[in-house]
C-alpha cells in the first residue's frame, strides 16, 4: 500500500508538472510572444526570424517548399497555428477548400482569424487532446510547436495528429534538430566558400536584438532527436521520411548569406537535392509522416 500510494503521488506530481509546463507556454505567447511590436511584426518573430533581405528569402524558401509536400483536399488542419506571422504561411492551404487552425493562444487565434477570415475555422484546444473525429483532415501541419510541448506529453501529441489524419495523406513537422554534429561548422565554413566564391560575411544581427533575447522570458523548449522521430514513427506505424527543412539558423543565415540573394537560392538547391543526407546536420528537421490505409 505504501508502494502504490508513492506511485499515485509520483503520478500526480508528474502531470501537474505537465500542466504547468502547457499552462508557461500558453502565457509566455499570450503575454509576449504574440504581442505586436511599433514594427508591426511579433516579439517572437522578430527575435528569432530573418531580418536581412537574403537570409529572409532562405527562410521563405523553405516554407514555401512545404506546400507541395501537403498535397491537396477539403480540410487542412493547422496545429498550434500561432498568428501566421509570416505572409508565406497563407499559401500553406492553397490546394485544400478550407483551413482549421488550432492553437492554445486565443490571441494567436484572433490573428489568424483576422488574416484568413471565413476561409478557416479558429479551435482553441490541446494538441494532444484535438476536439475531431478520426480520419478527417486530408492533410495536416505543426511547424515548430512540438519542441515546446512538455516532453512526457510529446508521443500524444504525434499520436494524435496521425489519429485525425485521412489515410495516405501527409501530416507535416518542422522541429529544432536537438543534435546536428559536431562537424557542423566546418561543413558550413566549406560549403559557403565554395557557394559564395570566397566571399567574406558579416554578422548581422544587431545588439539590440541579441538584449531583447536574453531579456525575454524563458520558454520550454526540448526538441526531440531524429531518433525519437524514427521510433515514435515505428511505434504509430506510418511512414516517415526524416529530411533538412533548413540547414541553417537564423544568426547563421545571416552571416553567411549577408546581402547575397543568389546563395540561399544555391543553398536551397543543395537542400532539395539532399534532404535526408543533410538531416544529421541541419539546425531544422521537416518529419513527412504518411498515415497507411487500415488494412496495411
Amino acid at each position: 500500500h505504501r508502494f502504490m500510494a508513492c506511485v499515485e503521488v509520483a503520478l500526480v506530481a508528474d502531470e501537474e508538472q505537465r500542466v504547468s509546463d502547457r499552462d508557461d507556454v500558453q502565457s509566455w505567447f499570450d503575454v509576449f510572444g504574440w504581442i505586436r511590436r511599433e514594427s508591426g511584426g511579433f516579439e517572437d518573430s522578430d527575435l528569432y526570424a530573418a531580418t536581412l533581405e537574403a537570409a529572409r528569402l532562405y527562410e521563405t524558401l523553405a516554407h514555401l517548399a512545404l506546400v507541395d509536400r501537403l498535397g491537396a483536399g477539403d480540410l487542412l488542419l493547422d496545429a498550434a497555428c500561432g498568428p501566421l506571422p509570416h505572409p508565406e504561411h497563407l499559401e500553406y492551404q492553397r490546394e485544400f477548400r478550407h483551413r482549421v487552425c488550432v492553437d492554445f493562444s486565443i490571441r494567436a487565434l484572433r490573428e489568424a482569424q483576422a488574416k484568413l477570415g471565413e476561409k478557416g475555422t479558429y479551435v482553441q484546444a490541446d494538441l494532444s487532446r484535438l476536439p475531431f473525429r478520426d480520419d478527417l483532415f486530408d492533410g495536416a501541419i505543426c511547424a515548430y510547436a512540438i519542441m515546446h510541448v512538455n516532453r512526457e506529453r510529446q508521443p500524444a501529441v504525434l499520436q494524435d495528429l496521425v489519429r485525425v489524419l485521412r489515410p495516405q495523406r501527409h501530416l507535416l513537422l518542422v522541429s529544432d534538430n536537438p543534435d546536428p554534429g559536431r562537424r557542423r561548422h566546418r561543413i558550413y565554413r566549406d560549403c559557403w566558400r565554395l557557394l559564395t566564391g570566397f566571399r567574406r560575411g558579416s554578422p548581422a544581427t544587431s545588439q539590440d536584438r541579441y538584449d531583447r533575447q536574453a531579456a525575454a522570458p524563458e520558454l520550454y523548449f526540448h526538441p526531440p532527436s531524429i531518433r525519437w522521430w524514427t521510433d515514435q514513427a515505428r511505434r504509430l506505424g506510418v511512414r516517415a521520411r526524416v529530411e533538412c527543412q533548413r540547414v541553417f539558423h537564423v544568426e547563421e543565415m545571416e552571416l553567411y548569406f549577408s546581402h547575397s540573394t543568389r546563395t540561399p537560392r544555391r543553398f536551397r538547391w543543395v537542400e532539395r537535392r539532399f534532404p535526408r543526407m543533410l538531416a544529421p546536420i541541419s539546425r531544422y528537421l521537416l518529419l513527412d509522416l504518411v498515415k497507411p490505409d487500415r488494412g496495411d
